[in-house]
C-alpha cells in the first residue's frame, strides 16, 4: 500500500472543511430540510443491509445473528420512507411559510 501523496490529502483536507462548514452552517440555520436529507442519505448509505452484513461484524467484534435481517430490510424501507416524506412536508411547509410573507 502507498501513501497519498500531498496533493491528495489536502483536496481530501479541503473537501472535509468544507462539508463541516455546511453542515454547521444548516444547523446554525436550521435548515431542518437539508438536515433531514443529509440523515436519509446517510442512513440509505450505512444502514443498507449489505453495510449492515459488512460493517456488523467489524462493530460488535462477532457475527451478525442468523435472523438479524429477517424483519430488516422492512424496517429500512420503513426508516427511509419516514425521512424522505419528513423532508418534504417540512419542505412544503417552509415554501408555504415564505410564500406568505411574500404577500404580506
Amino acid at each position: 500500500m502507498t501513501l497519498p501523496g500531498l496533493e491528495s490529502l489536502r483536496q481530501k483536507v479541503e473537501d472535509s472543511t468544507q462539508f463541516i462548514n455546511w453542515l454547521a452552517e444548516k444547523v446554525r440555520t436550521r435548515n431542518w430540510v437539508a438536515l433531514l436529507m443529509l440523515c436519509f442519505v446517510a442512513a440509505a448509505v450505512l444502514l443498507n443491509p449489505v453495510s449492515i452484513k459488512a460493517l456488523y461484524p467489524w462493530l460488535m467484534g462477532q457475527d451478525l445473528p442468523e435472523d438479524f435481517l429477517d424483519g430488516y430490510p422492512w424496517a429500512y424501507g420503513v426508516l427511509l420512507i419516514a425521512l424522505f416524506l419528513s423532508a418534504l412536508i417540512l419542505a412544503i411547509r417552509v415554501k408555504a411559510r415564505e410564500q406568505e410573507i411574500s404577500t404580506h
